[in-house]
């Protein structure tokens, strides 16, 4: 029994690997700032974190990533009640938000019950 992909290689997909290529290729050859790098790092974890989410059926919108992010990193950790202070999504929504982020490896829990509290990774 073989392996049939769900795709075909077509001539748009080749173009955009290409172009893809290209870019890292030009990216390589620029010498950025640490500073630029950091920037860099931090764009790409946020978007990371919403497209994880979004192919996941549970879209956290970009924004409170970045507040998510930016909030962790100003004090190390948040709780279900601070993270309601700067989201919308109920609470059911912000519990999964929490189970996501823990699978990617980007926070982890500590603590139980209503003394829960989430922190960065080492």
């Amino acid at each position: 029994m073989s392996w049939t992909p769900d795709y075909t290689i077509s001539n748009k997909l080749l173009s955009t690997i290409r172009a893809i290529g290209e870019a890292l290729g030009e990216l390589k050859s620029c010498h950025l700032s640490d500073q630029d790098l950091a920037k860099l790092e931090i764009e790409a974890r946020e978007l990371s974190s919403y497209a994880s989410t979004s192919i996941e059926g549970n879209p956290l919108p970009l924004t409170d990533v970045k507040r998510l992010l930016k909030r962790r990193k100003e004090h190390g950790t948040l709780t279900q009640r601070e993270y309601g202070g700067i989201s919308t999504r109920s609470l059911a929504s912000r519990k999964l938000d929490f189970v996501k982020l823990v699978k990617m490896g980007l926070i982890e829990s500590k603590g139980t019950g209503r003394g829960t509290y989430y922190m960065r990774v080492s």
